[in-house]
């Protein structure tokens, strides 16, 4: 079926339980926000989505918004390209908000020149549900590093999570090109409670392009993971190649709050950076004396960097090394009232040179590195200890 040329939405469904597509071509509808291929409230049952083709429409290809019930969704060998250049967002955008509960898998579907998210799954602040997402073996370009002329405004995937949701997640084999913002991106955000959960993994995924300039991220990181608010996030980031990221190619951030991220980051190849590019690794613990409730950041990261064998990053060569002297191939940074664990690390809570010499000794070669810590002013600076839990 063609679904194609409307004024409005393609195909629009409210408080509908169980849908099936098939074989179907949505293409061109809309000419305003709001206006989408396929938009639907309150979806909730089994839904299939297979073989289409969702291009050209005006905000969204697809936009599903539910507020209680489940749905478990299921998109295959789909393709969903070029929303509108003036008003377009996303390929694919979910929201699972207050007491609904998703769960999505998109595999095998290729999304192109999407000027917002090629994939979006979001929760609001009331959000209590429990979510599982799979973003699997899925091919991404954007226009950035590329002749599409420069309209996309993200071009990769992102997972941004509130209130009390608990929400798991995987993200493998899906190959990105030409995004702007970061290739990839969880994010457990300020209105989280001390009960909200994102647990995942990011493995085995292929970010940008050695010889194309700007085609990991041409203006932020490779892969992202951020924890704010009092939540729980807890990734493991593995075996994947990022290159052509121009900030850092892996970027764990807890701020604002007191929440606690514990990250697993092992067996990534890491480099070719781009012209603006910082660190290859960054991991940064606190950001604001201010945002955790009028007071100092606090909380914990856990942050295992590398390993014996195939654990190890190759990093070398990851940062800019240019005038900047934080501008390396890895950093670490313990700041205001936080503390960063580092599985197996012997050295003083402050001694940032002990922490150089321990992440170098488990990612192999001979990468640059960075540390700085607020102890012993404030903060529990860095400790050792057992491994990080995983998802």
């Amino acid at each position: 079926m063609n679904v194609q040329n409307g004024g409005d939405d393609g195909i629009t469904g409210t408080t509908v339980n169980g849908l099936a597509l098939s074989n179907m071509n949505v293409s061109g509808n809309g000419n305003a926000v709001n206006d989408r291929g396929l938009d639907f409230t309150g979806l909730t049952g089994t839904a299939t989505i297979g073989s289409s083709t969702f291009t050209g429409n005006a905000e969204d290809d697809a936009n599903l918004v539910n507020s209680s019930g489940s749905l478990n969704l299921t998109i295959t060998g789909s393709t969903f390209s070029n929303t509108s250049t003036l008003v377009g967002n996303d390929g694919i955008h979910i929201n699972s908000n207050d007491t609904a509960a998703v769960t999505a898998s998109i595999t095998g579907s290729t999304f192109n020149h999407n000027r917002g998210d090629h994939f979006q799954f979001s929760t609001n602040t009331a959000a209590t549900g429990t979510n599982s997402v799979t973003f699997s073996n899925n091919t991404l370009t954007g226009d950035r590093g590329s002749t599409h002329g420069g309209t996309d405004l993200g071009g990769g995937v992102t997972i941004s999570t509130e209130g009390s949701s608990d929400t798991t997640f995987t993200l493998s084999g899906n190959n990105v090109q030409g995004a702007v913002d970061s290739a990839l991106k969880v994010d457990l955000g300020t209105n989280s409670t001390a009960g909200a959960t994102l647990v995942g993994t990011i493995s085995g995924n292929t970010i940008g392009t050695a010889a194309t300039a700007d085609s990991g991220s041409a203006q932020t990181n490779g892969i992202s993971a951020t924890v704010q608010g009092q939540g729980t996030e807890t990734v493991s980031i593995t075996n994947n190649v990022i290159r052509q990221y121009n900030l850092n190619g892996i970027n764990i951030f807890q701020r604002l709050g007191a929440a606690t991220q514990n990250a697993t980051i092992t067996g990534n190849t890491v480099g070719n950076p781009g012209a603006f590019a910082l660190n290859g690794i960054l991991v940064n613990a606190g950001a604001s004396s201010t945002g955790n409730n009028g007071g100092m950041d606090a909380g914990t990261v856990c942050a295992g960097i590398g390993g014996a064998g195939a654990l190890a990053n190759s990093i070398t060569g990851a940062g800019t090394n240019g005038a900047d002297p934080t501008a390396t191939d890895f950093r670490v940074r313990q700041r205001f009232a936080t503390t960063v664990r580092l599985p197996g690390y012997l050295g003083l809570a402050g001694d940032t040179t002990a922490v150089v010499t321990f992440v170098k000794g488990n990612n192999g070669v001979t990468p640059t590195g960075s540390a700085t810590a607020a102890f012993p002013t404030s903060g529990g600076g860095f400790i050792g200890g057992s491994a990080c839990p995983t998802p």
